[in-house]
Protein backbone atom coordinates (compact mmCIF):
# COMPACT_ATOMS: atom_id res chain seq x y z
CA UNK A 1 0.00 0.00 0.00
CA UNK A 2 2.90 2.54 0.64
CA UNK A 3 4.43 2.08 -2.49
CA UNK A 4 1.25 2.63 -4.34
CA UNK A 5 1.05 5.98 -2.29
CA UNK A 6 4.53 6.55 -3.33
CA UNK A 7 3.92 6.37 -7.00
CA UNK A 8 0.75 8.35 -6.47
CA UNK A 9 3.08 11.04 -5.17
CA UNK A 10 4.96 10.79 -8.41
CA UNK A 11 2.11 10.78 -10.42
CA UNK A 12 0.59 13.68 -8.87
CA UNK A 13 4.25 15.72 -9.08
CA UNK A 14 4.25 14.48 -13.00
CA UNK A 15 0.70 16.02 -13.69
CA UNK A 16 1.19 19.43 -11.98
CA UNK A 17 4.41 19.04 -14.25
CA UNK A 18 3.07 18.41 -17.45
CA UNK A 19 0.49 21.10 -16.57
CA UNK A 20 3.11 23.66 -16.20
CA UNK A 21 5.19 23.40 -18.71
CA UNK A 22 2.85 24.50 -21.49
CA UNK A 23 2.04 27.88 -19.32
CA UNK A 24 5.90 28.49 -18.43
CA UNK A 25 6.32 27.86 -22.24
CA UNK A 26 3.67 30.53 -23.63
CA UNK A 27 5.35 32.77 -20.67
CA UNK A 28 1.10 33.34 -19.16
CA UNK A 29 2.84 33.25 -15.71
CA UNK A 30 6.58 35.44 -14.59
CA UNK A 31 8.44 32.99 -12.29
CA UNK A 32 11.81 34.85 -10.50
CA UNK A 33 14.11 32.72 -12.61
CA UNK A 34 16.78 33.15 -9.42
CA UNK A 35 14.24 31.87 -6.82
CA UNK A 36 14.20 28.50 -9.29
CA UNK A 37 17.79 28.24 -9.46
CA UNK A 38 18.13 28.37 -6.26
CA UNK A 39 15.19 25.85 -5.28
CA UNK A 40 16.92 23.23 -7.62
CA UNK A 41 20.27 23.62 -6.51
CA UNK A 42 18.68 23.18 -3.09
CA UNK A 43 16.80 20.38 -3.67
CA UNK A 44 19.56 18.86 -5.33
CA UNK A 45 22.07 19.02 -3.04
CA UNK A 46 19.41 17.57 -0.72
CA UNK A 47 18.71 14.86 -2.44
CA UNK A 48 22.41 13.90 -2.83
CA UNK A 49 22.61 14.27 0.56
CA UNK A 50 20.05 11.97 1.58
CA UNK A 51 20.66 9.43 -0.36
CA UNK A 52 24.23 9.53 1.07
CA UNK A 53 23.36 9.70 4.90
CA UNK A 54 19.97 7.40 4.79
CA UNK A 55 20.36 4.00 5.84
CA UNK A 56 18.50 1.24 3.95
CA UNK A 57 18.41 -0.13 0.28
CA UNK A 58 17.72 1.92 -2.28
CA UNK A 59 14.15 1.00 -2.25
CA UNK A 60 13.24 1.94 1.07
CA UNK A 61 15.14 5.26 0.73
CA UNK A 62 12.83 6.03 -2.64
CA UNK A 63 9.55 5.15 -0.79
CA UNK A 64 10.45 6.75 2.28
CA UNK A 65 11.06 10.14 0.70
CA UNK A 66 9.85 9.49 -1.87
CA UNK A 67 8.23 13.91 -2.41
CA UNK A 68 12.24 14.49 -2.18
CA UNK A 69 12.70 12.65 -5.32
CA UNK A 70 9.47 14.04 -7.01
CA UNK A 71 10.44 17.36 -5.97
CA UNK A 72 13.97 16.93 -6.97
CA UNK A 73 12.61 15.85 -10.77
CA UNK A 74 10.27 18.04 -10.76
CA UNK A 75 11.74 21.62 -10.14
CA UNK A 76 14.77 20.62 -12.23
CA UNK A 77 12.24 20.38 -15.29
CA UNK A 78 10.58 23.03 -14.29
CA UNK A 79 13.76 25.30 -13.74
CA UNK A 80 14.68 24.16 -17.09
CA UNK A 81 11.84 25.02 -18.84
CA UNK A 82 11.62 27.92 -17.17
CA UNK A 83 15.26 28.85 -18.22
CA UNK A 84 14.88 27.67 -22.09
CA UNK A 85 11.39 29.61 -22.30
CA UNK A 86 12.66 32.94 -21.12
CA UNK A 87 16.00 32.82 -23.20
CA UNK A 88 13.79 31.93 -26.45
CA UNK A 89 11.47 35.16 -25.92
CA UNK A 90 14.63 37.21 -25.26
CA UNK A 91 13.79 37.84 -21.60
CA UNK A 92 16.07 35.83 -19.84
CA UNK A 93 17.14 37.94 -16.66
CA UNK A 94 18.56 36.32 -13.59
CA UNK A 95 19.34 38.73 -10.67
CA UNK A 96 20.19 37.16 -7.65
CA UNK A 97 19.47 39.77 -4.34
CA UNK A 98 21.30 39.99 -1.21
CA UNK A 99 19.04 37.52 0.15
CA UNK A 100 19.34 35.18 -2.50
CA UNK A 101 23.36 35.16 -2.78
CA UNK A 102 23.54 34.75 0.83
CA UNK A 103 21.34 31.36 0.73
CA UNK A 104 23.00 30.38 -1.83
CA UNK A 105 26.36 31.16 -0.15
CA UNK A 106 24.84 28.97 2.65
CA UNK A 107 24.07 25.90 0.65
CA UNK A 108 27.49 25.39 -1.39
CA UNK A 109 29.18 26.13 2.54
CA UNK A 110 26.68 23.34 3.51
CA UNK A 111 28.74 20.86 1.12
CA UNK A 112 31.50 21.78 3.46
CA UNK A 113 30.97 18.67 6.47
CA UNK A 114 30.15 16.29 3.41
CA UNK A 115 32.93 16.92 1.41
CA UNK A 116 35.59 16.74 4.35
CA UNK A 117 33.91 13.45 5.36
CA UNK A 118 31.27 11.52 3.23
CA UNK A 119 29.66 10.50 7.20
CA UNK A 120 28.86 13.95 7.27
CA UNK A 121 26.29 13.87 4.59
CA UNK A 122 23.38 14.38 7.38
CA UNK A 123 25.04 17.76 8.21
CA UNK A 124 24.34 19.42 4.62
CA UNK A 125 21.09 17.85 4.67
CA UNK A 126 20.00 18.85 7.98
CA UNK A 127 21.57 22.59 6.78
CA UNK A 128 20.27 22.91 3.49
CA UNK A 129 16.18 22.16 4.65
CA UNK A 130 16.92 25.02 7.33
CA UNK A 131 18.14 27.71 4.20
CA UNK A 132 15.66 26.21 2.34
CA UNK A 133 13.05 26.91 4.90
CA UNK A 134 14.55 30.56 5.78
CA UNK A 135 14.53 31.06 2.17
CA UNK A 136 10.98 30.11 1.89
CA UNK A 137 9.92 32.85 4.02
CA UNK A 138 11.35 35.69 1.54
CA UNK A 139 9.32 33.93 -1.19
CA UNK A 140 6.41 34.34 0.09
CA UNK A 141 7.12 37.50 1.45
CA UNK A 142 7.23 38.79 -2.23
CA UNK A 143 4.55 36.84 -3.35
CA UNK A 144 2.56 38.64 -0.89
CA UNK A 145 3.66 42.03 -1.64
CA UNK A 146 2.70 41.60 -5.32
CA UNK A 147 -0.55 42.71 -6.85
CA UNK A 148 -0.28 40.35 -9.94
CA UNK A 149 0.09 36.68 -9.86
CA UNK A 150 3.59 35.67 -10.50
CA UNK A 151 2.99 31.99 -10.23
CA UNK A 152 0.64 28.55 -10.93
CA UNK A 153 -2.28 28.23 -8.49
CA UNK A 154 -3.02 24.96 -9.97
CA UNK A 155 1.02 23.94 -9.90
CA UNK A 156 1.39 24.74 -6.01
CA UNK A 157 -1.36 22.76 -5.44
CA UNK A 158 -0.04 19.63 -7.25
CA UNK A 159 3.05 20.24 -5.07
CA UNK A 160 0.89 20.74 -1.84
CA UNK A 161 -1.08 17.69 -2.37
CA UNK A 162 2.24 15.79 -3.07
CA UNK A 163 3.71 17.14 -0.13
CA UNK A 164 0.59 15.72 1.96
CA UNK A 165 0.73 12.09 -0.17
CA UNK A 166 4.30 11.88 0.50
CA UNK A 167 4.21 12.49 4.24
CA UNK A 168 2.44 8.97 4.39
CA UNK A 169 4.76 6.80 3.66
CA UNK A 170 7.75 9.16 4.80
CA UNK A 171 5.89 8.35 8.67
CA UNK A 172 5.11 4.97 7.78
CA UNK A 173 8.37 4.03 7.28
CA UNK A 174 9.62 6.21 10.02
CA UNK A 175 12.02 8.07 8.17
CA UNK A 176 13.05 10.78 9.82
CA UNK A 177 14.57 12.62 6.65
CA UNK A 178 11.29 12.08 4.76
CA UNK A 179 9.24 13.64 7.74
CA UNK A 180 11.08 16.65 8.19
CA UNK A 181 11.39 17.21 4.38
CA UNK A 182 7.37 16.23 4.17
CA UNK A 183 6.45 18.55 6.80
CA UNK A 184 8.56 21.18 5.74
CA UNK A 185 7.25 21.49 1.70
CA UNK A 186 3.63 20.93 3.32
CA UNK A 187 4.62 24.46 5.21
CA UNK A 188 6.18 26.05 2.30
CA UNK A 189 4.01 24.89 -0.45
CA UNK A 190 1.08 25.67 2.36
CA UNK A 191 2.08 29.00 2.90
CA UNK A 192 2.74 30.03 -1.06
CA UNK A 193 -1.12 28.85 -1.83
Amino acid sequence: MIEIIAMLVIGVFLTGTVWYIPVLWKGAIKPAPATWIIGTVALNISSLSYFAAAKGTLQEKVVGNVLLLGATVEITIVTAVLLVSLWRRKELKVAFDRFQKLCFMGMFLALTPWLYDHKNAYLTFWTTHLLFVVAYFATIGKVRARKASIDSLVHWSSVFLASLLGAIPAWSRGNIYGEINSARSILSSGGLL
